[in-house]
């Protein structure tokens, strides 16, 4: 919605913006008709769909994927608790958790390229954006920019946060399951006449090292990533201010 609204508000403003209207015209000399207007609002409407809607579809995406998988380990950890105790139980609890180690890691491998093209192509249109609001002046911002930089201001922040958030969920999920492991082997150790079979089960659980959800190995969705992704936009900023002052000069 908010990508429909720009892209509809930023075909009307482009009307009294000579390089953005001729921009969107494909560098046409048209006059201002019916079929100049259509031509650069459908243009328009593509530019900011796949720019916007598809890489927001695509967050989306892998973000409900992540956010279920680390929902399935939190389903397991409860089970886990409530469970009894011995090698019966402790084997059906195995099998699952394999199951949720190859689901993991098949799901890792899948999204790890997609995850990497989506943040490499969301912060450059990041970093676009606060370049051009920090290079030009303030009477060369028209109405026309302002509305193109709606949805980069809006929707990328979003999804990065949000992906990150749904990846991180499930090394959150983990970690507590690595935790119940770590009870269960104590509770089982301390025991007076200790049950083998069960505590077998478990370390062999415990010894299952789950991947890292990450982009090509390059990035690993944590809020440590955020902050980073944030902080560098800002550090980007003041460098681009700096070299404008100097300019100046």
């Amino acid at each position: 919605m908010i990508s429909l609204i720009s892209a509809i508000f930023c075909s009307i403003t482009a009307a009294t913006d000579l390089p953005v209207k001729q921009y969107y015209s494909f560098h046409l000399v048209l006059e201002e008709t019916f079929a100049a207007i259509l031509i650069r609002f459908v243009t328009i409407q593509l530019i900011f769909f796949y720019q916007f809607v598809f890489t927001c579809l695509v967050a989306v995406m892998c973000g409900t994927l992540y956010y279920s998988l680390s929902e399935l380990f939190h389903l397991f950890k409860k089970d886990l608790q409530a469970a009894v105790v011995d090698s019966k139980n402790m084997t059906v609890k195995l099998l699952y958790y394999a199951k949720l180690f190859k689901l993991a890691n098949e799901l890792e491998k899948t999204l790890s390229t997609t995850c990497c093209l989506f943040l490499c192509s969301q912060m450059i249109s990041m970093y676009v954006s606060l370049a051009t609001y920090v290079l030009l002046d303030a009477e060369h911002i028209t109405p026309t920019i302002v509305w193109e930089s709606v949805p980069q201001i809006s929707l990328i922040p979003a999804s990065v946060i949000g992906i990150t958030f749904c990846a991180s969920k499930i090394t959150s999920q983990i970690k507590k399951c690595d935790i119940c492991f770590q009870s269960l082997h104590d509770r089982l150790i301390s025991q007076p006449k200790i049950d083998w079979k069960t505590l077998q089960l478990v370390k062999a659980m415990m010894k299952k090292h789950l991947p890292f959800m990450s982009a090509c190995h390059i990035i690993k969705f944590t809020p440590t990533f955020i902050i980073s992704v944030f902080g560098s936009l800002f550090t980007y900023g003041l460098l681009i201010l700096n070299l404008k002052h100097t300019e100046r000069k």
